[in-house]
C-alpha cells in the first residue's frame, strides 16, 4: 500500500470558496479556511491515521482507521460519521451531510498530493507538495 504519511504544503487551490459555501460555511469561516496558506500532515500510528490540516487561522485534526466508520464534526460542530478507504495511491474519504454525500479524494503521485473535494455539485481541487 502507498505510504501517505508526510507533510504537504499547498501549491494551488481552485474553487474552495464555492465548495465551502455549499457545505454551509459563512464568509468568516471561508476566510479562516483559506487553503492557500494551508498545510496537510498525515501521520500513522499502527492502524490509526491522523490528518492534520492547518492554515493561517484554522487547524483541524481527524483520526480514523481505514475501512472503519469514525466520528467527525461538520463545520457547524454537528456530528458526522465518515469513512476512509485506500485504493492504490488514493485515500477516499466519504461522509453524509444533510443527506448529501461529501467525498474527498487524496491521490499521491510521487511527492505531489492531488486533492479533489466534492459536495452537492460543488467541486474543489488542490495540489500539495511534500515538504
Amino acid at each position: 500500500m502507498t505510504d501517505f504519511t508526510g507533510t504537504y504544503k499547498v501549491v494551488s487551490a481552485d474553487n474552495f470558496d464555492a465548495f465551502l459555501k455549499e457545505l454551509g460555511a459563512n464568509d468568516d469561516m471561508v476566510a479562516k479556511l483559506d487553503p492557500s496558506t494551508g498545510q496537510l500532515t498525515i501521520k500513522k500510528n499502527g492502524p490509526v491515521y491522523t490528518l492534520i490540516q492547518t492554515s493561517a487561522m484554522f487547524d483541524r485534526e481527524v483520526q480514523f482507521e481505514l475501512g472503519k466508520e469514525y466520528e467527525d464534526k461538520h463545520l457547524d460542530g454537528s456530528p458526522v460519521k465518515g469513512l476512509v478507504i485506500a485504493d492504490g495511491n488514493k485515500l477516499i474519504q466519504t461522509a453524509c451531510i444533510d443527506g448529501k454525500e461529501l467525498e474527498v479524494v487524496r491521490e499521491l503521485n510521487g511527492d505531489e498530493l492531488i486533492v479533489t473535494a466534492s459536495f452537492n455539485g460543488a467541486v474543489a481541487n488542490g495540489v500539495y507538495q511534500r515538504v
